[in-house]
């Protein structure tokens, strides 16, 4: 499975779509991160193939929609033009950990009821 589909580059901006990680444990609320994760994000905007050439997986289709992975459109500007792949994959990492640090502060209370 791919972490990052590249879409266009224009010099040093890259258009990717990103499948971040999502932890198989439980907010505060006792909600499963995947869970939350189906339901808010559980789409992807690729079209379906073999994961290549722009293309969704079956199995990368299925992580999306059970919650083990959530897909993102983000834009990457990188300090060179025609980036390299060591270049593009460090900033998948920043991406995916500034990503599960939103996510978890944005749903830490999902599912919470009160009274």
């Amino acid at each position: 499975m791919a972490n990052v589909h590249i879409l266009t580059i224009d010099g040093a901006e890259v258009l990717t779509v990103m499948h971040f990680a999502v932890p198989n444990t439980n907010n505060s609320s006792g909600i499963n991160w995947r869970v939350i994760a189906a339901r808010v994000h559980g789409t992807t905007s690729l079209p379906d193939g073999d994961g290549t050439g722009g293309t969704i997986s079956t199995g990368e289709k299925t992580s999306i929609t059970t919650g083990a992975l959530v897909e993102q459109m983000r834009f990457i500007k990188l300090g060179t033009d025609n980036p390299s792949g060591a270049q593009i994959d460090a900033a998948f990492t920043a991406e995916q950990s500034a990503f599960q640090t939103s996510f978890q502060a944005k749903y830490a209370r999902y599912g919470a009821t009160r009274g």
